[in-house]
């Protein structure tokens, strides 16, 4: 591994610097009110433009979360135990699906 490679605290290789050193095609797409992902999303796509990635495309998608989809608060369920954890979620939206589908198009090789 290149010097200038960052790790994980898993000590693997960061997934930017192996999207960086494989050339593949990106496309990252994250909630607007995702707030912790919208910020490691930002450092993400600005490690691909600061070293040159041929091919990233970063969406903020607005009005959805950390699924890409509403924030409906839901209880998470643990069988006899009940409920464990309050969480957001909610469908995919429309916008997300069509976003990716059409990145998609863009991107299929013949």
């Amino acid at each position: 591994m290149p010097a200038n490679e960052s790790k994980t605290r898993l000590g693997t290789p960061w997934p930017a610097d192996v999207l960086l050193k494989n050339r593949t095609p990106t496309l990252l797409m994250v909630g607007a009110e995702d707030e912790r992902w919208l910020v490691e999303s930002y450092a993400f796509t600005d490690h691909l433009r600061q070293n040159k990635h041929p091919d990233y495309t970063w969406r903020v998608i607005e009005g959805v979360g950390h699924n890409l989809g509403p924030e409906i608060e839901a209880d998470v369920t643990h069988g006899e135990y009940g409920v464990i954890a309050k969480t957001k979620v909610g469908p995919i939206n429309e916008d997300v699906v069509h976003a990716a589908t059409k990145w998609l198009d863009q991107h299929a090789k013949d």
